[in-house]
């Protein structure tokens, strides 16, 4: 069974496993935001044939990025915000 793409990044196409991953790829302050290379912000890639149906027909073959499993370090969606 391949893993499902749980957050999709309209900036530069990649996927991620959930919201922390892709909070954390994206880098610069309101006005001014860019992604940043997945490795270069410690996510791992958690596959490399998983599925992406959030827009448009299904992609297969997506590479799903993650936080590394038991990273506490990374900031999740509520520490970004304040």
């Amino acid at each position: 069974m391949r893993s499902k793409c749980a957050s999709h990044c309209g900036g530069c196409g990649r996927h991620f496993a959930g919201d922390t991953a892709f909070d954390a790829h994206r880098r610069g302050k309101n006005g001014n935001r860019y992604c940043a290379d997945p490795q270069d912000v410690n996510l791992v890639l958690k596959r490399t044939d998983g599925t992406c149906d959030l827009f448009g027909p299904p992609q297969v073959g997506a590479h799903i990025w993650q936080t590394p499993p038991g990273d506490r370090t990374l900031p999740g969606r509520a520490a970004l915000a304040s």
